[in-house]
């Protein structure tokens, strides 16, 4: 399979365009998967889509892009993140904590909910009947810990999913 192959499995990564998100995408892409960005920034993806994951219906939108362009959605990534540097895990404001958790955790299940039922409606697996394709992988830049916990604001959001 070459890259961005014509017929190639279809991956939408969330924060494609800097970090875990964006080398998500280039490893796809070299694998020869078609990759679609979802970003507030331009991402280097053959389909490169601007949005803020923490709003449901701008995702939805995002994901209707990426099936009218591909017809397909085999993998969902969600690396999108948001912290601010230099902030102590003790110091964090409610309003930085809740716009943490509106990217990082807010965005992971609007992207479900958007994705998932292009991958339910896709067919069964062998041996699963009614069960779709597809797999969702999350992402976390695990980048400050707090020295006495040992844990990060990035913590609650790290898992694997399949369907």
């Amino acid at each position: 399979m070459t890259p961005g192959a014509a017929d190639g499995p279809v991956a939408v990564i969330t924060g494609a365009a800097s970090g875990i998100g964006a080398a998500c995408a280039g490893l796809m892409r070299r694998s020869g998967w078609r990759t679609a960005g979802i970003d507030l920034n331009p991402s280097d993806t053959d389909l490169p889509v601007q949005a803020d994951v923490s709003d449901r219906a701008t995702v939805a939108g995002a994901v209707d892009q990426v099936t009218g362009r591909f017809g397909r959605i085999d993998l969902l990534v969600t690396a999108a993140g948001y912290y601010e540097e230099g902030i102590d895990v003790t110091d964090i404001t409610v309003a930085q904590w809740d716009r943490m958790l509106s990217v990082i955790l807010g965005g992971t299940v609007n992207c479900c909910a958007a994705v998932l039922p292009h991958m339910l409606g896709r067919g069964g697996l062998p041996g699963r009947a009614g069960v779709g394709r597809g797999h969702r992988a999350g992402a976390s830049a695990q980048r400050r810990r707090d020295p006495d916990t040992g844990l990060s604001p990035h913590d609650s959001t790290n898992g694997r999913w399949h369907v």
